[in-house]
C-alpha cells in the first residue's frame, strides 16, 4: 500500500458579507475543507456555508454540506475556511 503525502493546509478567513460563490471560485474547492466560526449554530453562519457549498460545481462539492466548527477567537460573523490538499510525493513540508 502506498503512503499518502500529508496534506496542506490552506486558510482564509471572511466574512458573511462576503459572497460564497466568488469564494468558492476563488478557492478552488476540489479539496476537502472545513469551516469555523464564533457561532457555528447561529443561523446566518448556517446559512452562508450552505451557499458556498451549493457554490462548488456538483463534480468538486464536498459530499453533504460543510459542518461549521466553533472557534471563539473568531469575531461574529467571520468564518475561517481550511483548505487541505495532498502535497505530491517528495514535496517540501
Amino acid at each position: 500500500m502506498a503512503a499518502r503525502a500529508p496534506a496542506a493546509a490552506s486558510a482564509l478567513t471572511v466574512s458573511t458579507l462576503d459572497d460564497p460563490a466568488a469564494i468558492a471560485a476563488r478557492l478552488g474547492m476540489a479539496a476537502p475543507l472545513r469551516l469555523w466560526a464564533a457561532e457555528p449554530d447561529h443561523v446566518e453562519i448556517r446559512e452562508w456555508a450552505q451557499r458556498l457549498w451549493q457554490a462548488v460545481p456538483a463534480g468538486q462539492r464536498p459530499p453533504g454540506p460543510v459542518a461549521v466548527q466553533a472557534d471563539p477567537t473568531l469575531a461574529p460573523g467571520q468564518v475561517r475556511i481550511e483548505l487541505r490538499r495532498e502535497l505530491p510525493p517528495g514535496a517540501p513540508q
